[in-house]
């Protein structure tokens, strides 16, 4: 009798490609987000306006004009992050244990915790899906609260993103659509967050951030408890995810 047909093992090198599907989305993600702001003004900067507030008198504050597209577009930058990296913890699944059911694949993610003892935790039951040189890889990265600042302000930004509310840079931001009208008209929406994401748009002319041989900016680290700027923030987290996924390569053969 002829032997049964099996399904050939997938490569590791195509495996990465599609965890790089979405860091490259990402990319993108940014480039149109950085377009948006730059259409509005090269560098723009915030700017001092009276604002009416029912918990204070009316006075002036730092205020954006930013249209809605930008603040959408920044979740999906982070949100197409995160994914790369739960999409990683699944082809580690697949590349050591195929057997694994789809049942067991619905609860298997990347781990990024709040403290060392939830990681380890939740590492204990991932043992058998990613295997002991993979996570010597995730030991070493430290993915939790006081390890790795850039994975758990990525994992932080991504629940708040998808669950609560857009992604801001000042307490008040005046916000712009073409769906938003009155009479047909457009009209502002003044958006209202008392504790901000990021600190601005731009890097601050007296923070030593990097430029990138492209020209756009990038911190030299996150710092932990620090708002920096938007879009040296996501450049970033862009660059440090970028480098992560290489190095999972030799566990995913």
């Amino acid at each position: 009798m002829p032997r049964p047909r099996t399904k050939p093992r997938t490569k590791a090198e195509d495996r990465l490609v599609l965890v790089r599907a979405k860091v490259e989305r990402a990319k993108q993600n940014l480039f149109e987000m950085e377009a948006i702001f730059i259409a509005g003004g090269d560098y723009l900067p915030g700017v001092k306006m009276k604002v009416q507030s029912r918990k204070q008198p009316p006075g002036s504050f730092l205020t954006y004009f930013v249209p809605f597209d930008a603040l959408t577009a920044a979740g999906d930058v982070i949100h197409n992050l995160r994914g790369a990296l739960d999409h990683l913890a699944y082809q580690m699944t697949k590349a050591h244990r195929p057997q694994t059911t789809e049942r067991e694949l619905r609860g298997i993610y990347f781990p990024i915790c709040k403290s060392k003892s939830s990681y380890e935790k939740t590492l204990k039951s991932y043992k058998k899906f990613f295997g002991p040189e993979a996570i010597k890889l995730l030991d070493a990265l430290k993915p939790y609260k006081g390890g790795n600042e850039a994975l758990f302000r990525l994992h932080e930004l991504d629940n708040f993103s998808k669950h609560r509310l857009l992604l801001t840079m000042e307490r008040y931001v005046i916000c712009s659509a073409n769906w938003h009208t009155r009479n047909g008209v457009p009209v502002k929406y003044l958006l209202k967050y008392g504790r901000p994401q990021f600190s601005g748009i731009f890097a601050r002319p007296k923070v030593q951030d990097n430029i990138l041989p492209t020209g756009k900016e990038t911190l030299s680290k996150l710092r932990s408890g620090r708002r920096e700027a938007m879009l040296p923030t996501l450049h970033y987290l862009v660059q440090f995810v970028d480098g992560i996924i290489n190095l999972f390569l030799p566990v995913l053969d």
